[in-house]
């Protein structure tokens, strides 16, 4: 029987693997060797394994048919988020209905992959947060960067935030858009490449003392580089150097690498000259 259990199981997984497969074949046959091992020793297993193994195969199945539905996900979302948070947190969302008084104002980039409230545990009410391309911070325009401008003032002076923090990330389409640009600055689209540009001081540091280094590894340390920039910029805002002056206020700069799972955080570096236009 356990001979037939592992044919059958070799069968369902017989088609064309891609090279992440490949490397994790290695486990695949030790798992499956596990299996046989396990069923010649304790026989009177054979047949809950073999209602697994059917279970197994019809999720597998399913799995790749499945339409995704938008709508569904969103309330099947927000239903879990009701019964496992929501209602068993009375205490702090009951709190949070009578208003706010968040610690942090965060700059994240808007990345699908670096959510700052996942992957720093922010609990609601703990973090005001502003999400953007690459996750800059233009310097102080009451015009063309007036909503920024207007989500520091409001953090900074009625929230009355304590720490600004701004983090950049692996593997940015940000700063490897920003890394891009001709020399000529031609562009190519209607926005990123103007907005990126903000942090042009960090591109052209970066080409300079790093040129013997790969694309890559430029856009690595450029997506340090930019973050300084920006906390730079930050400096442009009056409100914020009197905060910083007064100290009630810090300014952090971190970066997430995604790849590697780690998290660096640093104190403003004065040697990055803040970009007083883009």
């Amino acid at each position: 029987m356990a001979g037939t259990i592992r044919k059958c199981m070799l069968l369902c997984c017989s088609a064309k693997v891609s090279k992440e497969e490949d490397m994790a074949r290695d486990s695949y046959e030790e798992a499956i060797a596990g299996l046989a091992k396990l069923l010649s020793e304790k026989e009177h297993l054979e047949e809950v394994a073999a209602a697994k193994i059917k279970q197994i195969t019809a999720e597998l199945e399913s799995a790749g048919s499945k339409h995704f539905d938008p709508v569904e996900r969103i309330k099947t979302g927000f239903n879990h988020f009701k019964t496992q948070k929501y209602e068993k947190n009375p205490d702090l969302y009951g709190a949070l209905a009578q208003g706010q008084s968040p610690k942090f104002l965060v700059f994240a980039c808007s990345d699908s992959r670096v959510c700052p409230s996942h992957i720093l545990d922010f609990q609601p009410g703990e973090a005001f947060s502003v999400r953007n391309i690459a996750n800059m911070v233009p310097p102080y325009d009451r015009t063309k960067y007036s909503g920024v401008g207007a989500a520091i003032e409001y953090a900074v002076l009625h929230l009355k935030v304590e720490h600004i923090v701004v983090i950049g990330h692996s593997c940015c389409g940000g700063i490897k858009g920003l890394m891009s640009i001709p020399d000529d600055g031609a562009t190519s689209s209607d926005f990123i490449e103007q907005w990126v540009q903000i942090c042009s001081p960090a591109k052209n540091k970066v080409k300079t003392e790093y040129s013997d280094l790969s694309f890559s590894e430029q856009c690595t340390n450029c997506e340090k580089e930019a973050v300084n920039v920006s906390l730079g910029n930050l400096l442009t805002y009056p409100f914020v150097r009197e905060g910083l002056v007064k100290k009630t206020l810090a300014l952090k700069g971190a970066h997430y690498n995604f790849v590697n799972g780690t998290f660096e955080l640093w104190d403003l570096d004065f040697k990055i000259a803040p970009s007083l236009s883009a």
